[in-house]
């Protein structure tokens, strides 16, 4: 491959691995090591809104840059396209084979009618190990598998991921106040056991992680965005909560 071809095969490759959630470090030394092990020094710069490439071939260069897209969690693509780079480094694979795979590269994602169930039973656990009663794990069960069903369905819509959380948040306080309140008889500790646990699936834990990760390994543009974009999505919850509980207000 000509270096036009191969940076846009690396751009490719840190592209993917931008949208799986790597941290900023992981996308760069993995872009660096593919480019070593196709012969070329590799430049790569990582931002918010775009991914900058400069490859070096003896006397060639070429440089691009290219937007990124939208920042995910998918671990299982991650691990796979790791794995590939490995294989390419070990050469146990071409980079025009590796190329071809990552052309045609589409992320694995998890059905649908797995994840609301598993959502479900995780927020019933956390409610019944954080001292709620039977009724509270059924409500929190209920609850959270309502709202990541919302949150699934209006990200199927392509909406704001603001007005995403502040609906979540909203819609899983006001279902678990219902179904705590008039359906289950809930007392005023079980019934706030179970109202938070129901929104614990939106606590964006691996965004700030990867934020603080960033700021300590010399990426602070990446680091402060992903903070800020933690802060901005849990403040998105509170604002829903506040807004459901000004709303449950009226029952008393």
């Amino acid at each position: 491959m000509d270096l036009k071809e191969l940076t846009g095969f690396i751009a490719e490759l840190a592209l993917i691995l931008s949208s799986c959630g790597a941290e900023t470090r992981l996308i760069v030394q993995t872009s660096e090591r593919v480019a070593k092990a196709c012969g070329c020094t590799a430049v790569v710069i990582v931002s918010p809104n775009m991914i900058i490439i400069k490859l070096t071939r003896g006397d060639e260069e070429y440089s691009s840059f290219y937007r990124t897209r939208g920042i995910g969690l998918n671990l299982g693509s991650l691990i796979y396209c790791s794995r590939l780079c490995r294989k390419l480094e070990e050469k146990k694979i071409s980079p025009s084979h590796l190329h071809h795979i990552l052309k045609n590269f589409s992320s694995w994602k998890y059905s649908n009618f797995l994840v609301i169930p598993v959502i479900g039973i995780a927020c019933g656990s956390f409610c019944f190990l954080n001292g709620g009663n039977a009724h509270a794990a059924v409500t929190a069960v209920l609850a959270g598998c309502v709202t990541i069903a919302l949150k699934l369905y209006l990200n199927r819509l392509g909406l704001f991921h603001l007005f995403v959380f502040i609906s979540c948040g909203f819609t899983g306080t006001l279902v678990s106040f219902v179904l705590g309140t008039f359906v289950c008889g809930l007392g005023s500790t079980d019934l706030a056991v179970a109202m938070v646990v129901s929104l614990l699936p939106f606590v964006p834990g691996f965004p700030f992680i990867n934020g603080i990760l960033d700021l300590f390994k010399g990426y602070p543009v990446m680091g402060i965005y992903r903070l800020v974009t933690t802060v901005m999505l849990i403040l998105s919850v509170c604002i829903g909560v506040v807004l459901a509980l000004s709303l449950t207000s009226l029952w008393y």
